[in-house]
């Protein structure tokens, strides 16, 4: 690759990123792309002429031959060490109570919910996407009614009527607008 074509993947790469933080997310695709043109940018920068990168694989390397240890010399205890006897059965060590963990809690839309059902949310509803889940979560904010907010969502989402994370999802919206 010539100077002038690495200068151009460079340029679109920039421009890539422009438009990820207008969105405010960078979707996963382009994010393989993108990571597609650094590699070919650093193989041309390389010339080639460096010895080639290493590819990982699930090979283990060979196995080496294990020195066996000298034989352990027994060890005689010496007359000042004092003695320690055994608890008898009757002695019980009393454990401390656990106590429990508290949950965390995460403010969305107003309202306080469990992480765990936040995080639920991402991966359930908004395909992995923490970023892109965030962006969603402003519009939703910006959005005037309820009516609007669920027009949004059945326009844009095809969530399946018995998801329990929709329903939530949607219940959350309802509180939300009739605060």
């Amino acid at each position: 690759m010539k100077l002038e074509n690495i200068k151009q993947q460079l340029v679109e790469l920039v421009d890539m990123t422009d438009k990820w933080l207008a969105q405010g997310y960078m979707p996963s695709i382009e994010k393989h792309i993108s990571l597609v043109k650094l590699s070919e940018i650093y193989d041309s920068l390389n010339d080639n002429t460096a010895a080639p990168r290493p590819v990982h694989t699930n090979q283990l390397p060979p196995a080496q031959p294990v020195q066996q240890p000298a034989p352990a010399q027994p060890v005689t205890p010496r007359p000042e060490q004092s003695y320690v006897a055994p608890l008898q059965p009757q002695q019980h060590i009393q454990q401390p109570a656990q106590q429990p963990v508290a949950e965390i809690y995460i403010t969305l839309l107003g309202q306080q919910i469990p992480a765990k059902l936040h995080s639920d949310f991402i991966s359930e509803l908004f395909w992995k996407d923490e970023n892109f889940f965030n962006n969603e979560m402003r519009k939703f904010n910006d959005m005037q009614s309820h009516d609007q907010a669920i027009i949004y969502v059945t326009e844009k989402y095809n969530w399946a009527g018995n998801n329990t994370y929709a329903q939530k999802f949607i219940e959350l919206i309802g509180t939300f607008f009739n605060q």
